[in-house]
C-alpha cells in the first residue's frame, strides 16, 4: 500500500494548483509502498510499543471486505506528480514519515 506524510500532501497539493495541468491527476505518495504488516512494525518500533501480532486468517475470512484492505496490494508511482509538479515528498519513505509523527 502506497502511503504519504500529511505535510508532503499539502506541498503536492500546492505544487499542482500552481504547476499542474487542468484535468491531470496525481498520484501523491511517497516512494515506498509497505505492506499493513511493515507499516504497523515501523508504527510501534518509533513509539518504542511491542510489535504487534499477527491477525490470524480466519478473522478475514469473517469479515470477508477488509480481506482485500489488508491483503490486497494497492501500490502507485508518484514520477508523474515529481515530474510535472516538480515535487518530492519531504519524507521518501512511511518509515521517515512514522518517525515525523511519533517526535515530539
Amino acid at each position: 500500500m502506497s502511503r504519504v506524510h500529511v505535510l508532503d500532501a499539502a506541498a503536492a497539493t500546492l505544487a499542482a494548483l500552481e504547476r499542474g495541468r487542468p484535468g491531470q491527476a496525481y498520484n501523491i505518495v511517497d516512494h515506498e509502498p509497505a505492506s499493513w504488516r511493515d507499516y504497523c512494525r515501523a508504527v510501534a518500533r518509533a513509539l518504542g510499543a511491542p510489535t504487534p501480532r499477527a491477525v490470524p486468517a480466519w478473522v478475514f475470512r469473517a469479515m470477508p471486505y477488509l480481506h482485500p484492505v489488508f491483503t490486497g496490494s494497492y501500490r502507485v508511482a508518484n514520477a508523474k506528480a515529481t515530474t510535472e509538479l516538480a515535487w518530492d515528498p519531504a519524507f521518501p519513505t512511511y518509515r521517515e514519515g512514522v518517525r515525523a509523527m511519533a517526535t515530539p
